[in-house]
Parts: structure tokens; C-alpha cells; sequence
């Protein structure tokens, strides 16, 4: 399927923080309306399916495992724009620091750069924070607001 591939080759491996947010907001659409295509055609198929054949039984074994993995990376790509975000104000947050002392004519070259290292090793601490949520959240967990 394009989509893992896609995923795969951009995303997967990706540092978000050099990552285009559009980009991959266009992305997690895209397997957004799939997820939900492919879920509403399930679940119509599964009310009139009365006189099931294996063509049938074979759809809907194959639209569970699509929405299997589609309700894995929906949130994936979620948490992936999320990531993003943090990133961009991260790195304003580090600009304005650095601008800040810039400005400061009374303070040493030693206090800027701990101010600076500071804010980074926040950064630091986000990120392995943001890796742990990942896998926590499903597609469910994100309908209902959680």
C-alpha cells in the first residue's frame, strides 16, 4: 500500500523536528478519511451480510487488518504533528533565549550559554517524554478526547 510506504520513507525514521508540518498534516488526513472509509464501508457490509460468501468473509478479514493497522498509524501521525509543534516552539523559545542575551550587555559569555544549554536540556527531557506517549494512544483514545 502507498500509505506504508509513504510512512515508511518520510516518517518513520524522520526527526520531526526537520519535518514540514503541512506535509505530514496532509498525510495524517489522508489516513484519517481512508480509516474512516474503510470503517464505514465495514460496517455496512456487516449489516447485510446474510448470505455471506468467501469473497465476503475475504473483504471483511482483509478491512479488519487495514483498520487494524490504519487505527496504529492514525495516532502515530498525530503524536508525529504533536512532536512538530513542541519542536518549533522549542527552537523559538531557544532563539528568542539567545536573543535575549544578546541583548543583555551586563551579563558574561558563561551565564548565556547556561541559559541556553538549560532551555535545550529541557528539550532533551521532552523528547523522551513525547517517545513514551506515542504508543499509548489508539485511535479510539483520540475519538473520544483522551
Amino acid at each position: 500500500m502507498k500509505l506504508i510506504i509513504e510512512w515508511d520513507d518520510k516518517y518513520a525514521e524522520t526527526d520531526s523536528s526537520i519535518t514540514n508540518y503541512e506535509e505530514v498534516n496532509k498525510f495524517s488526513l489522508k489516513v484519517k478519511v481512508l480509516l474512516e472509509a474503510v470503517e464505514s464501508n465495514y460496517e455496512k457490509n456487516k449489516r447485510i451480510d446474510d448470505n455471506a460468501t468467501n469473497n465476503d468473509e475475504f473483504f471483511a478479514h482483509m478491512s479488519e487488518v487495514l483498520m487494524d493497522w490504519l487505527f496504529d498509524l492514525y495516532p502515530r501521525t498525530l503524536a508525529y504533528l504533536e512532536n512538530i509543534e513542541n519542536d518549533n516552539k522549542i527552537r523559538k523559545q531557544i532563539n528568542e533565549a539567545t536573543d535575549m542575551a544578546l541583548l543583555i550587555d551586563d551579563e558574561n559569555v558563561v551565564d548565556t550559554v547556561k541559559r541556553i544549554l538549560n532551555i535545550v536540556e529541557s528539550k532533551n527531557k521532552s523528547d523522551a517524554d513525547r517517545e513514551d506517549r506515542i504508543g499509548s494512544r489508539t485511535y479510539r483514545d483520540l475519538l473520544n478526547g483522551h
